[in-house]
């Protein structure tokens, strides 16, 4: 499938449109984190952390429900969930509603589940952030530049490797495997040079990095993902959920999309999850499950920035990044051609919220809304 390198950040939107401006008059729990050893160190004092309740959720439920969003809105503060939310139709053809079990697609946001899978491997010193790719690639699999472009350039977007769905020979319907697309990345021109420089949103750099892993592991990646992240969160992914249909605009009209194939994933992006299994992931990885409290800061650190973009706006090693005025949010942004999904967590205030669209295009109004609405309850100002 193709995923939409457009996703990058919903969040400049704001600033193009007048953040500053904005009002959210009209919107008008505390609990222990997860994990004290990873945040302590910026943890909020009482009078100083922002807190949710049932008069948030009142006002964002009634906000969002006034729009025409389709999908899934969670909002969670420490361990307790302040709101779930689901509208409109997850098939129209069945006449089956979204629900919170409702599992979509949502893209790129497993980026961040591959970026958190690799810093497994450079803690277990499989790996080294800085070493070539092509170290780490049996030489059926070395890539052009390879002995220059670092694990660390592919997971910082600056690899200059591009997008494989612009090869000619792309095929959505078969084009499967990281294998697939592994001979796909072999035979395309560079887009940048010199790596580590500028950041150019690639999907194939991301491939890469899943093809070192199915050699490091010896297994497919969706195996992998399965066996080191979803099932020590919880998470059966062969359990019997509700999928979501997604839907697309074709000459005005909605039409099914591009990306409803739940086996059709890669290191890329494209998993299918609900909002609740996000945040068993996101959850894990705070526990300290997956990685060290030391290996999560580097996944957060500011490593790129995109050109044209605002100030705070960063990517991460696998994880966007981004801070206006201040206000901290680590996550990632998904889409393909009939989903559009975005979750971010707030390390200040242990908040995090998913929004999960079965629509193209269909969960950035909300994001934008949750977004301004815990900015200004903050009090933070551009």
């Amino acid at each position: 499938m193709i995923i939409k390198p457009f996703q990058l950040i919903l969040l400049s939107t704001a600033v193009a449109t007048g953040l500053q401006a904005t009002s959210l008059t009209a919107l008008g729990n505390p609990n222990n984190h997860p994990n004290e050893t990873i945040f302590t160190h910026h943890r909020p004092s009482d009078t100083t952390r922002l807190l949710l309740g049932p008069a948030d959720a009142d006002s964002l439920k009634a906000r969002i429900a006034s729009t025409n969003f389709s999908g899934t809105f969670q909002l969670v503060q420490g361990n307790q969930t302040i709101m779930s939310f689901s509208k409109g139709w997850a098939s129209e053809q069945a006449k089956q509603t979204n629900t919170a079990e409702t599992r979509y697609n949502i893209g790129s946001i497993g980026k961040s589940l591959t970026a958190i899978l690799i810093m497994q491997l450079v803690e277990q010193q499989a790996i080294q952030l800085d070493q070539p790719v092509n170290k780490y690639l049996s030489k059926s699999w070395q890539i052009g530049n390879g002995d220059k472009i670092t694990i660390r350039h592919c997971l910082n977007q600056t690899s200059g490797l591009g997008d494989y769905f612009e090869h000619p020979k792309y095929n959505d319907s078969a084009t499967r495997t990281i294998d697939q697309h592994m001979a796909l990345v072999k035979d395309m021109k560079l887009v940048k040079d010199t790596p580590g420089i500028d950041l150019h949103y690639s999907n194939s750099g991301f491939i890469v990095l899943g093809k070192i892993l199915e050699e490091r592991y010896q297994k497919s990646y969706q195996e992998i993902v399965k066996t080191k992240l979803l099932q020590p969160a919880g998470i059966d992914y062969a359990a019997k959920v509700p999928y979501g249909t997604g839907y697309a605009q074709k000459d005005g009209v909605w039409v099914i999309g591009e990306g409803n194939d739940p086996s059709h994933w890669t290191s890329a992006g494209g998993i299918f999850l609900n909002t609740r299994e996000l945040n068993q992931v996101l959850t894990a990885l705070l526990k300290g499950k997956y990685i060290s409290a030391a290996s999560l800061q580097q996944l957060w650190g500011k490593e790129s920035r995109p050109a044209h973009e605002p100030p705070f706006v960063h990517y991460g090693l696998g994880w966007m990044v981004e801070d206006p005025g201040g206000f901290p949010l680590r996550g990632h942004n998904g889409g393909v051609r009939g989903f559009q999904a975005a979750f971010r967590y707030v390390p200040s205030d242990d908040i995090s919220f998913y929004i999960f669209s079965n629509r193209d295009g269909g969960a950035e109004e909300v994001f934008m809304m949750v977004l301004f609405y815990m900015m200004e309850k903050k009090g933070v100002k551009m």
